[in-house]
């Protein structure tokens, strides 16, 4: 149960209308994370604008973008993006029966990213410079930064390094203020809701 009060439609300003509207269109249902951040208009304007600049950017494709916000959930211990973001790569998907297994096993195997076969070498370098990011006892050595330009040009390293920031906002967010799970995702998460290095 979130720390604060949650905010309902009928609580809202004017001005925060529109992003309680989207998002019950796109996703049928509002965000608790939305709910909580509506406290703050600015702010909700604000990480809305930054969610849509990231998630809209096509230098980084989208499976490898919803990786990387899967590992700094699973890293962060932050079910509510895990579950955000695999139901989303699901809707991405066309042939859903398969798409299901692959994603679940993929997901799964996140933890277990530098020896599973499942990933290409962009993706473990992704993976990598995101778990560096992420990890306060880790930095992001020459070594992680040097394969990461061995895939990606600066103003991808540019995106790529937003949106693991980003993820990291999010999820320190909800886990401060208790934010749960919405459960759109109908992958089981339980096996993957923390994972360590």
């Amino acid at each position: 149960m979130a720390r604060i009060p949650l905010l309902e439609y009928d609580q809202l300003t004017e001005e925060l209308r529109p992003i309680y509207d989207a998002q019950l269109q796109h996703l049928g249902k509002v965000l608790t994370t939305t709910k909580a951040r509506a406290h703050q208009p600015e702010l909700l304007k604000a990480i809305t604008g930054m969610i849509q600049a990231t998630e809209s950017d096509p230098s980084i494709h989208p499976e490898l973008r919803t990786l990387v916000n899967i590992r700094v959930s699973q890293l962060n211990g932050c079910l509510h993006w895990i579950d955000l973001h695999t139901a989303r790569w699901l809707n991405n998907q066309k042939e859903i029966e398969e798409s299901l297994a692959f994603v679940q096993e993929k997901v799964l195997e996140l933890k277990n990213f530098r020896e599973s076969s499942l990933f290409s070498e962009k993706e473990r370098a992704a993976l990598e410079y995101a778990e560096r990011i992420t990890d306060i006892h880790l930095q992001v050595d020459d070594k992680c930064f040097e394969a990461i330009q061995k895939y990606f040009d600066n103003a991808e390293i540019v995106s790529l390094t937003s949106i693991i920031s980003m993820q990291n906002y999010h999820a320190k967010f909800n886990g401060a203020l208790r934010v749960d799970s919405n459960e759109v995702c109908p992958v089981p998460l339980s096996q993957n809701s923390t994972s360590s290095r």
